[in-house]
């Protein structure tokens, strides 16, 4: 008999730390009332944290895309001339490459023209305020790129954001005036993450940069075409026509609607949900997202203990459920990993001697339903499901969840 006790936990956990670069010292004269500074904060701590997000998701050792081997970087190659990135294998029409890394990511605020009129030569004069920055970066690893000013920087990508993705919150409702854009390092190479290496030609295109659907500011190099293994990437250096460049969308959100869905997830958690209330006790709770009420009439849930509620439910998963689960996780479990304290690195530990692996909803959908129907929520407002696997004598010492950063692991 399997029993799970189910509680609400809440957190927040950054893994990396950042920093504000060229903010303005005082609110702009165009950001006078409080509810306005409010939104300026809620949106730069928002950029951290999805910066955070980036910066997990682009380490090899915790995630890995499917389409990683789509494309390899090919060394000793002048960036100008020949071959750079080539495709691995062949890709058909409308299928991942790979990404671009972000290194940086910021939000540009433009400056305004205010109109005044000068009584004495009765005539109007334009006054241009400066554009504002405020930069999200890894300090422990790139500070020295910012604080010294030394080269490095190879390209400012601006991110155009649309209604399906959660990062559009940072700009507040203005995307006249504000600009989510991203930082590139030229030299690094990554699998999977080679968007910034890619030639751009009038003639010989053969991909395009699109904003991930759902998961921006995260951009993805995608295949306009058939592309041969050994084929170079080339960009073109105008945009494919509509036609084309919507039906390379449709093939890849059909083709990669699950780990499309798991990168959603995670911008996702890392933005706040909407909230139209006031006060400071509101506010925060706006930040961290809306509760969600357990179903009581869900079949067999006892409540088994108050403050803090506790609840119970016998046989919650079934024994076939169970067997699916094992079977789907068993060829993927990999050590579990942990942030050393000290070093900052994120590697194995003695103190925690598990297994784990990533379960994709789609893997899981009788589970998936019962969640959503326990929890009163949607498929997309759960996290994605993992699996641990604890062997006789192993275990996971005395430790806490939290890291150093601009926001704490519990708020």
């Amino acid at each position: 008999m399997l029993s799970i006790l189910v509680g609400v936990i809440l957190s927040y956990v950054l893994t990396h730390q950042s920093q504000a670069l060229s903010t303005p010292s005082k609110p702009s004269p165009l950001r006078k009332s409080t509810s306005n500074i409010n939104d300026d904060a809620i949106a730069k701590r928002t950029v951290s944290n999805i910066f955070s997000v980036i910066s997990h998701i682009q380490n090899p050792d915790l995630y890995q895309p499917s389409w990683a081997d789509n494309t390899r970087y090919e060394k000793g190659t002048n960036y100008s001339e020949g071959k750079t990135v080539v495709a691995s294998r062949d890709v058909k029409k409308g299928h991942f490459l790979t990404l671009f890394p972000i290194h940086a990511l910021g939000l540009r605020t433009l400056g305004q023209k205010n109109t005044s009129t000068k009584k004495k030569k009765k005539k109007k004069q334009l006054q241009k305020q400066k554009d504002t920055e405020f930069v999200a970066y890894d300090v422990d690893r790139d500070a020295k790129y910012f604080t010294n000013q030394e080269p490095g920087l190879r390209m400012k990508l601006n991110i155009p954001l649309d209604n399906s993705q959660p990062a559009l919150c940072v700009l507040n409702g203005d995307r006249k005036n504000k600009v989510l854009f991203a930082m590139v390092f030229r030299d690094e190479v990554l699998p999977g993450w080679m968007g910034h290496r890619i030639k751009t030609a009038n003639t010989g295109a053969n991909c395009v940069t699109i904003p991930l659907p759902g998961a921006g500011p995260l951009c993805a190099i995608i295949s306009t075409t058939d592309i041969k293994e050994g084929d170079a990437i080339v960009q073109g250096v105008k945009a494919p026509d509509t036609k084309l460049l919507n039906e390379c969308k449709a093939i890849l959100a059909n083709e990669y609607q699950t780990e499309i869905s798991e990168l959603h997830q995670f911008i996702k958690m890392a933005c706040p949900q909407s909230d139209n209330t006031s006060t400071d006790t509101q506010e925060d709770a706006g930040l961290l997202g809306p509760f969600h009420q357990i179903n009581k009439q869900y079949p067999g849930l006892k409540q088994i203990h108050e403050s803090p509620d506790i609840y119970l439910i016998e046989n919650f998963l079934s024994a076939d459920e169970c067997d699916r689960i094992i079977a789907k996780a068993e060829p993927h479990l990999t050590p579990c990993l942990v942030k050393n304290e000290l070093t900052g690195l994120v590697e194995q530990d003695s103190s925690r001697m598990s297994t784990d692996a990533n379960l994709p909803q789609s893997e899981a959908p009788t589970i998936v339903s019962k969640l959503t129907n326990l929890a009163s929520c949607s498929a997309s407002q759960l996290e994605i499901l993992q699996v641990l696997k604890y062997t006789k004598g192993q275990e996971f010492k005395l430790h806490t969840d939290g890291y150093s950063g601009p926001v704490s692991a519990c708020g």
